[in-house]
């Protein structure tokens, strides 16, 4: 199995050729939910002429009710699409026999409708059995583990890509890293042994589906131990196990033995200069650094680490604010409301007093909103004292040890741009090209963003005029 298996062999493997004919390009199961709803209106709106489109769900009143609402209007079409274009497909998720036909009939699918851990694994197993692309919105670290664990060989076998946490969750993180390690290469000729992110995000809220998912993750006793695990996501061959690297919930970390270094979640807060800012602990980043540690353990799998050779990758995150007051607010709720799902009948109790599932920001609070995210790279060989467990310097240092700061900024709420994320990584991977894929050159499975997708995912955002990836600061020639 993947997880524990360290077979570089299994990335050289011939990519499998989604050779049959399917009635659909793309599905998007779970459709009528709110972000499901976003995802549908931008696949309406934006899906090249002749891409075969089909919204799923258990209801087919609310699945014709929003079909009829979609705007199908579009300048980037030489042919019209109508919204009866678009098909509608009946299917419960739980209903394993109609699951797997709807896996049988498209090409590609995009699960919206959480949590993953109570209604996602038999789309995510029938897609992998079917040879069919998936990707999802998921930001359930321990789900994904077990995904991996049942269906990262079963993918690799059928040819299908698995992409989880494809939306805001945890495409910013993923990607903003994966080009980051990039910059550095291209500018200094080094890999990168850290990276610190920090995100800011400005209005918007949170969906109704998105706590739903977070309460029933940290009520789960089995599921919050498998998320503590800093490299719940990682091949243990290429990396170390949680109880060696987690000491009651300090930031403790300890150099890895493979290529990634497992470091603790943080609990408080602090200032950092190198961003003028105070470092505060955010929901996120349990979920963003589980995916990217999975991206640098698989990039390394494949030959390409993205630190020096002999140096653990390591990757944290945090939220930022201007205002310590905020910061020690912020962390002390965090430890309140993780104390408070601890409490006996805490899911039932706190259940009235939030958003509904299928509910989210307004419009008018969505169109206010927008993130960004600050990437601070180190290179290769270079020891930090904000980095705890680091290095030290070795042969592999970059002549040039400054960090190198990069920065993601998205003129668009974190919703509508999990919207956009998720369905351009279906269009990349319903695309005639999708064999060149990365992630199809290196024979499937359950990946990530960055491993399955990589540059082309970054061209499609870039090409979509809402998110700027850029270098910050730094006059050495490109």
């Amino acid at each position: 199995p993947e997880h524990g298996s360290g077979s570089h062999e299994l990335w050289q493997r011939e990519p499998t050729a989604m050779a049959d004919k399917r009635a659909w390009d793309i599905v998007v199961y779970g459709a009528t939910g709110f972000t499901g709803r976003l995802v549908s209106q931008y696949l309406a709106k934006h899906a090249p002429s002749g891409m075969r489109i089909a919204i799923a769900g258990r209801s087919e009143s609310k699945l014709l009710a929003l079909r009829s609402t979609l705007d199908t209007s579009s300048d980037e079409r030489v042919s019209p699409r109508t919204p009866e274009d678009i098909g509608v497909i009946v299917a419960d998720a739980l209903d394993e026999p109609r699951i797997r036909e709807l896996a049988r009939d498209t090409r590609v699918v995009i699960a919206a409708a959480g949590p993953f851990a109570k209604y996602g694994t038999p789309l995510a197993r029938a897609a992998a059995h079917a040879g069919t692309h998936y990707a999802d919105i998921t930001g359930e670290a321990p789900w994904v583990r077990t995904v991996i664990d049942e269906l990262h060989d079963t993918a690799r076998s059928s040819g299908a890509l698995l992409i989880p946490m494809s939306g805001f969750d945890s495409v910013p993180a993923d990607l903003g890293a994966f080009f980051t390690v990039q910059q550095m290469r291209k500018r200094r000729g080094s890999g990168v042994r850290a990276i610190r992110a920090y995100a800011r995000t400005r209005g918007g809220g949170m969906s109704g589906g998105t706590i739903a998912s977070a309460v029933n993750m940290m009520s789960d006793a089995a599921a919050s131990k498998t998320g503590a695990d800093p490299l719940c996501m990682v091949p243990e061959s290429l990396g170390r196990a949680a109880d060696l690297a987690v000491a009651g919930g300090a930031a403790a970390g300890a150099p890895g033995t493979g290529a990634v270094m497992p470091l603790a979640d943080r609990w408080w807060f602090d200032w950092r200069e190198e961003v003028s800012a105070y470092a505060v602990p955010w929901p996120m980043e349990a979920v963003n650094t589980r995916c990217v540690r999975r991206s640098a353990a698989l990039a390394a799998a494949a030959g390409s680490p993205w630190s020096g050779a002999g140096e653990p990758f390591a990757y944290t995150e945090w939220a930022t604010t201007s205002r310590w007051q905020t910061a020690a607010t912020s962390a002390i709720g965090g430890v309140v409301f993780r104390l408070l799902l601890g409490l006996p009948y805490a899911t039932s109790l706190l259940a009235p007093l939030l958003p509904k599932p299928g509910t989210g920001p307004s419009d008018d609070a969505m169109a206010k909103a927008s993130f960004e995210y600050t990437f601070v790279a180190e290179p290769s060989g270079r020891r930090s004292a904000a980095m705890p467990g680091a290095p030290s310097a070795g042969a592999a240092a970059s002549s040039d040890s400054r960090p190198l700061t990069t920065k993601l900024r998205g003129a668009i709420d974190p919703y509508l741009a999990t919207a956009v994320f998720v369905s351009q990584a279906a269009l990349a991977m319903a695309a005639d090209d999708a064999e060149a894929l990365p992630g199809m050159v290196q024979g499937g499975g359950v990946l990530t963003p960055a491993t399955a997708l990589g540059d082309a995912l970054l061209r499609r955002l870039q090409a979509t005029g809402q998110f700027d990836f850029s270098v910050e600061g730094d006059e050495t020639a490109a």
